[in-house]
């Protein structure tokens, strides 16, 4: 019979051998070795904490949760245990869970920058921006050159509506992706006189922050200079209707002449941006009167109020993906006369299962006509009611009357705590009150379609 002794040595080899994997990043090798560690000796903290992060490496985050509160049970003092279960928290969702063991873990001693980060990363979930500043300051003080630190700590801040520091501190990004600055041979446009000037805009990776920014050229042009817009290649016809943009050039593809460069989310800095100077004052994106012709005349021969729907989010946030709004819109919808209702992502979501809604079936397989085509479409509706995706953008920056559904914790540009959105003055935003209830939002965007509905029922 093996003594309990030669148990606990094997798990200590077993642990050691494991730690190198780790520290090369190989988890899956870590993990059946920590099992087996956590096998024969089930009183070492170490082994279970370890085993945790490989589960949480993983994405196995449950797993992970579990051996991090074994291992608190072993050792209830352990501030880097309380860290990193309350980044798992974070990352299974658990956001209250999350915030109160990354607490505990700073109170007991776990000072470095990055538990002040997650717990900031945590606080934005709440949504707290206040607090959460205070927690990249803090990661700051300890580490001042901290990248992430200063990236997350500018959304919090544009979160808040403190422009003027936070889109400063925005720039910070490309020292933190890295890997997305571009080095071009001329110089950076920093804001000087570009009267007779060709400044070329780079695009972003996000296609919602190439049409919300895009209103930049106008003010360009306005102050003489000539603008060359790049962004992506499924945007390239729509953009080209954009206010101040003289050429559009498709990302990937050749630049053409130019005498500065900037980036589009540069663009809120360079020119000092605040919430009581941003440039909203017009629509600033149309589509050809041939374009939007087309598309009336193909919906004219829908009867009543003609309210699209674009209800599929494009954000990696799972949080702000919508899809039980959809369907409880969809059964909803039916309580509604005198009203159309169409799908204008036939594509993302099926709307068959609702008569209530049509589906847009004749827009183009190409995406660059396609969203041509679900502008004009735009262009000719009543009203849209969208998650967080392009759409939203694209309508807004047409002046299209938009309402949009947003999660509890939007992204920065939606701000918090109102109902609408100084970016676009036709659009009404309605907010999660409660984290992941997207039926309750539904029920108020239903309750005010009355108002605009004649003779409509009213809504459960």
């Amino acid at each position: 019979m093996v003594s309990d002794d030669a148990l606990v040595q094997e798990a200590q080899r077993l642990l050691k051998e494991a730690s190198e994997y780790i520290g090369r990043k190989e988890n899956a090798q870590a993990q059946p070795l920590l099992e087996r560690a956590v096998r024969l000796d089930p009183t070492n903290s170490k082994a279970h904490q370890d085993l945790g992060v490989t589960y949480a490496k993983q994405g196995r985050l449950r797993e992970g949760i579990d051996c991090f509160r074994r291992a608190l049970e072993l050792a209830p003092d352990s501030a880097g245990l309380y860290a990193n279960l309350g980044l798992a928290c974070f990352h299974a969702g658990k956001i209250e869970e999350a915030v109160s063991h990354l607490r505990k873990a700073i109170w007991l001693g776990a000072s470095s920058a990055d538990t002040h980060k997650n717990l900031g990363l945590a606080l934005t979930a709440v949504p707290d921006p206040a607090g959460a500043e205070e927690c990249y300051w803090a990661a700051l003080r300890l580490k001042p050159d901290d990248a992430e630190a200063h990236y997350h700590l500018a959304r919090v801040l544009l979160m808040q509506g403190k422009f003027e520091q936070g889109w400063l501190e925005y720039e910070w990004r490309w020292k933190w992706l890295s890997h997305r600055k571009r080095q071009l041979n001329k110089p950076r446009w920093l804001g000087e006189n570009p009267a007779g000037k060709r400044i070329l805009i780079l695009t972003e990776q996000d296609p919602r922050d190439t049409i919300q920014f895009s209103r930049y050229a106008d003010l360009i042009q306005s102050r003489g200079g000539r603008v060359i817009l790049e962004c992506q290649p499924s945007l390239t016809k729509l953009m080209a209707g954009c206010l101040g943009v003289e050429r559009v050039v498709p990302s990937g593809s050749a630049l053409p002449e130019y005498d500065y460069h900037t980036t589009l989310l540069s663009l809120p800095a360079t020119v000092g941006t605040t919430l009581q100077t941003l440039p909203a004052a017009r629509p600033y994106l149309g589509v050809s009167a041939e374009a939007s012709g087309l598309w009336r005349e193909q919906l004219q021969s829908i009867g009543g109020v003609k309210i699209g729907l674009a209800l599929h989010a494009d954000s990696a946030n799972k949080s702000a993906n919508p899809f039980s709004l959809a369907s409880v819109m969809f059964k909803r919808l039916a309580k509604l006369s005198q009203t159309a209702f169409i799908n204008l992502q036939p594509q993302e979501i099926n709307a068959s299962v609702s008569t209530s809604v049509k589906n847009l079936d004749s827009l183009p397989d190409d995406a660059e006509d396609r969203w041509v085509a679900c502008a004009a479409a735009a262009r000719n509706l009543d009203l849209l009611i969208c998650a967080d995706n392009t759409m939203a953008q694209i309508a807004g920056a047409m002046g299209v009357p938009t309402w949009l559904a947003l999660p509890l914790s939007p992204e920065p540009r939606w701000l918090l705590n109102r109902n609408d959105t100084p970016w676009y003055p036709t659009m009404r935003l309605f907010r999660q009150r409660n984290r992941g209830d997207w039926d309750e939002v539904a029920i108020r965007i239903l309750h005010a379609m009355e108002t605009i509905v004649p003779h409509g029922e009213k809504a459960d």
